[in-house]
């Protein structure tokens, strides 16, 4: 998205940047670099304040006299991993922008979905109808990535498909990632619910209750993937240590039937006066078949204690 965009909630249409919307309900898109000039056509008072920072530093909700601001993380399962993209919300009683940053490809595919569905001119249900779509796109995210480390569980216990450490961890620190920052949302939530300025209508605060839910849910299911990250990596260390173990018993059940073997091969090679082969032309097939036989037998032995 490389212009910004203004929805006209009253005609249900786009329109440029003039003083005309500045009365009407209006939802603006907004990089970063544009923010400011809308701030200031809208008269946001004290939005210099309001200095847009990453997200992947902090989340972060300011209640002003005239308007919310919200520093929020949205993030989706792609290829397997997750993808985080930061933005900005500014909330007023007759407008709602978003501001975006230079490589906010996820949120433009969300928005893509979400702005056909707007059906109201009311700013606070807007807002409101945001959150709870971007916290269920979320909540989706985090199902799907269950699904993966399902999957990878399965794999390392029952199959021989081979998931290192390194990519264990990644995922464990993913997962303690998302936690962190569901942790410091529970927070914006409280916030919300407070609604300082009562810039959300008394209607749309029932709906509010229901994003604290929403925010608590996505709090516990990230806390959730982060313990069975830890989970993962305990099974990795079982699978390894027993796998180890495995090899271990291989090595020595061909010790318990080399040895004999060995000993018996080190004294016939000892004994140059009296070989088999020099007095008996059968003496060295004879001196095999005693070896197959021992062979045999600590197999057998081998066998019935349940070594093989």
């Amino acid at each position: 998205m490389d212009d910004m965009k203004i929805y006209n909630l009253l005609e249900g249409n786009s329109h440029t940047l003039d003083n005309s919307i500045v009365n009407e309900p209006c939802f603006v898109i907004a990089k970063e670099n544009q923010v400011k000039k809308m701030a200031d056509l809208l008269g946001i008072s004290d939005f210099s304040r309001n200095t847009i920072k990453r997200a992947d530093t902090f989340i972060r909700f300011d209640a002003r006299e005239d308007h919310d601001y919200l520093n929020l993380i949205y993030f989706q399962t792609v290829g397997g991993t997750f993808e985080f993209e930061t933005f900005s919300l500014v909330f007023g009683k007759t407008f709602l922008i978003l501001s975006l940053t230079e490589e906010s490809h996820l949120l433009e595919d969300f928005l893509d979905d979400f702005l056909p569905s707007i059906q109201t001119n009311d700013i606070s249900q807007l807002y409101v109808s945001f959150l709870d779509a971007l916290f269920s796109e979320m909540f989706d995210s985090l199902y799907l990535y269950e699904e993966i480390l399902a999957e990878i569980e399965n794999e390392i216990i029952i199959s021989d498909k081979v998931h290192g450490m390194e990519e264990i961890v990644e995922k464990k620190n993913n997962c303690f990632k998302v936690k962190k920052y569901m942790r410091l949302l529970l927070y914006v939530g409280d916030d919300l619910i407070l609604n300082i300025n009562n810039l959300i209508s008394e209607k749309q605060m029932k709906v509010v209750n229901t994003l604290d839910v929403a925010i608590n849910r996505l709090y516990e299911f990230s806390s959730n993937l982060y313990e069975t990250c830890v989970h993962l990596l305990e099974i990795y260390d079982s699978t390894v240590s027993t796998r180890t173990n495995d090899v271990i018993n291989k090595l020595t059940v061909f010790t318990v039937f080399a040895t004999p073997i060995t000993v018996l091969t080190g004294i016939y090679g000892m004994n140059f006066e009296n070989m088999p082969e020099l007095q008996n032309p059968n003496g060295y097939y004879i001196l095999l078949g005693i070896m197959v036989f021992i062979s045999l037998m600590i197999y057998f032995i081998l066998k019935k204690i349940k070594l093989l």
